[in-house]
């Protein structure tokens, strides 16, 4: 199986701290049966600023560990980017890093409010050949409430990737009705397995 969204490279967000924590979640991964991550380290969320070329060389380094660990997980860079207004500039300048060098970029939208540039930001992506997955939409505020906001996003040829611990209820039975509500509503990626895909791991 594939993560496509873990917070697994040490030290880079809020994912584990030193390079101990990120192996023993590399055993955790190896032991539920995956064999690749994509690691999505969050970009613009706080105080976090992950450009492409930093996580290139975090996952290259990461991978040397393991290899020398002898664990046998692969580790493809990815990127969690929190949407601001400078979408346009930060992917011009290479800033921004698609999920294993394909065309998909994982976004991830402010916990409260939907920004009024999404649409735009949408239809860029669209001209760029790139496709837009809506990480965790369902932790958003403005969904909750209105949950068919994500039609339009849909219809422009976004994806959804609801994780697996709004699903269990981690999160409080709101984001879980949210999220349940989603995958019944429209066609999803989802927190649970399909082939060759899985959301799993440490979610944020």
């Amino acid at each position: 199986m594939i993560d496509t969204h873990c917070h697994i490279l040490p030290g880079t967000d809020d994912g584990p701290k030193t390079e101990e924590g990120a192996l023993k979640l590399a055993l955790s991964a190896v032991e539920e049966g995956i064999e690749t991550v994509i690691a999505t380290p969050h970009h613009r969320a706080g105080r976090y600023r992950n450009k492409s070329a930093h996580i290139l060389r975090r996952v290259k380094s990461f991978n040397h560990v393991l290899k020398r660990k002898g664990i046998p997980l692969t580790v493809l860079p990815g990127q969690e980017y929190r949407l601001t207004e400078f979408y346009r500039k930060e992917h011009k300048r290479g800033v921004l890093q698609t999920l294993a060098g394909s065309r998909y970029v994982l976004i991830e939208l402010p916990s409260r409010g939907i920004p009024d540039f999404l649409p735009e930001m949408l239809n860029y992506m669209e001209s760029q050949r790139l496709r837009v997955v809506i990480a965790h939409p369902e932790r958003n505020a403005s969904v909750m409430s209105q949950p068919r906001h994500v039609t339009a996003w849909l219809q422009k040829g976004a994806l959804l990737q609801v994780t697996t611990p709004s699903l269990a209820g981690f999160f409080g039975a709101k984001v879980q009705e949210t999220a349940l509500r989603l995958c019944r509503e429209a066609g999803l990626i989802f927190s649970v397995p399909m082939p060759m895909i899985r959301f799993a791991g440490n979610f944020s």
